[in-house]
């Protein structure tokens, strides 16, 4: 019976335990590294405030909240009563982390509700703070400024015109 028990460790239970050894080492090796949380929070909405159309053209608003126009068409107006300036997002990550921002190059359309459009594309030169490669800084915490370029064709209805925006953080 010894001899049996003997027989049974050694054929069996050494091969068994040194697949187990080998499937829990070869998962360690092979884990990958869980990314680090972000958690983003929106501040304050893009804004182009108010303007008016003659022949068509752009406004923009870069990172410090600058707004410029293009096209020769179009005249800012200072009514307190629209937003003006980038959108600010609260970022919060691991401290050390980098992420890569990313958006759609081909614009996203903002309507009226009357049949006008116009085409907002994001973060042009200038238009991000700070660079597209977002760094979590010793804290984790930093502050976005994103701004844009809207399109204004000159036969648009004039209204409030909105939409939205995705923007995808990618761990790097």
């Amino acid at each position: 019976m010894t001899e049996y028990l003997y027989f049974l460790r050694k054929r069996f239970l050494f091969p068994l335990l040194s697949a187990i050894f080998f499937f829990v080492t070869s998962g360690l090796v092979l884990a990958q590294p869980t990314p680090p949380f972000l958690n983003i929070t929106t501040e304050k909405d893009l804004g182009f405030g108010a303007f008016t159309v003659s022949s068509g053209g752009t406004v923009s608003i870069d990172a410090i909240g600058g707004r410029s126009v293009s096209g020769g068409g179009i005249i800012l107006l200072t009514m307190g009563v629209f937003s003006i300036g980038p959108a600010q997002f609260k970022l919060e990550s691991q401290p050390g982390a980098y992420w890569a921002m990313v958006y759609n190059p081909a614009g996203y359309i903002l309507t009226n509700g009357s049949g006008g459009t116009m085409t907002l594309y994001l973060g042009g030169a200038g238009q991000v703070s700070p660079d597209p490669i977002i760094f979590g800084g010793p804290s984790g915490v930093l502050t976005l400024y994103l701004g844009g370029t809207l399109s204004v064709p000159v036969s648009n209805p004039s209204g409030n015109y909105s939409g939205s925006f995705n923007i995808t953080f990618a761990y790097q």
